[in-house]
């Protein structure tokens, strides 16, 4: 039943036109380094420098304008918050993508394919501010969540018709890594805990400290980035979350690393977690060196 409604749901909501876009689906090596955005990095950054020798990397999110991303020079990048690209956001998070979007075209001197939300095809305006760079190249993806047996919905993942539920952004990034056909996808900078961030306070506001690596490098380039904690809130709208909505969010991006373990499979790869004290439970661990 999950997957006749997951094929609905593909119909009505996903956009077909991003298999126009398969060409962009190649790899340079034959292992993926996904680099998340959790505080471990900072930390790990110089052990990863020289475990990325021979693999490709995949920066997410904020990545761009971190001293780290012309370093590592991802050749692939993966961005999937709608509100970049929806009409109702507010002011701050609009500075904030244009932010991101100079930095990423400013800073660019390699080949880089940047994974965007399907969404994304109908703003014209930062595919304008892209076209400055020549060395990114654009693939969209559909978001649409996905479940089911994973044999039955792989054909569609595998076409970026839909996703594991992916309400974290290295759901998304793990399925590049796996349409790609890397054998082995490493997680870096994957803490996920975010558990231990939540509270809320006497108005009864849900807040979280969203920790990443970047803290106070990013502090004056983006008011969003910062260590304290703030409310929750539906996507760029000014609509706070409940804790339950919280919680829910979480169940789903941790039960998506399972689905992905059994994917993982069918694509005959392996998902290695590099990250020390990550609370993601479902892929085999390595300790970088």
């Amino acid at each position: 039943m999950k997957f006749i409604y997951s094929i609905i749901k593909t119909l009505v909501l996903s956009k077909f036109r991003v298999l126009n876009f398969k060409k962009y689906d190649f790899k340079n090596k034959e292992h993926l380094l996904i680099l998340g955005n959790g505080p471990s990095l900072k930390k790990d950054a110089k052990k990863l420098l020289r475990f990325k020798k021979n693999k490709d990397c995949l920066g997410v999110n904020y990545f761009a304008a971190s001293n780290l991303f012309t370093d590592f020079k991802p050749s692939k990048y993966v961005i999937i918050s709608t509100e970049y690209w929806k009409g109702d956001v507010n002011s701050e998070w609009d500075s904030d993508r244009m932010k991101l979007f100079d930095e990423m075209v400013d800073r660019c001197y390699w080949d880089m394919v940047l994974y965007v939300p399907a969404i994304a095809m109908n703003d014209k305006n930062w595919k304008i501010k892209m076209l400055k760079n020549t060395k990114i190249k654009i693939r969209y993806i559909n978001l649409t969540p996905l479940e089911g047996n994973s044999k039955l919905i792989f054909p569609l993942i595998k076409n970026y018709l839909g996703l594991p539920r992916p309400h974290n952004v290295i759901v998304p990034s793990i399925v590049v890594g796996l349409n790609c056909n890397y054998s082995k996808i490493y997680l870096s900078g994957v803490d996920h805990s975010w558990l231990e961030e939540v509270s809320v306070d006497n108005n009864n506001n849900v807040l979280i400290g969203q920790k990443h690596f970047y803290g106070s490098e990013f502090k004056n380039r983006s008011s969003l980035l910062s260590d304290k904690k703030k409310p929750v809130y539906w996507g760029g709208s000014g609509k706070t979350r409940r804790l339950h909505e919280v919680l829910v969010k979480f169940y789903y991006a941790f039960r998506s690393y399972w689905e992905l373990k059994d994917l993982a499979e069918i694509y005959n790869s392996k998902i290695i977690n590099l990250t020390e004290n990550s609370y993601i439970d479902a892929f085999e661990r390595e300790k970088i060196v």
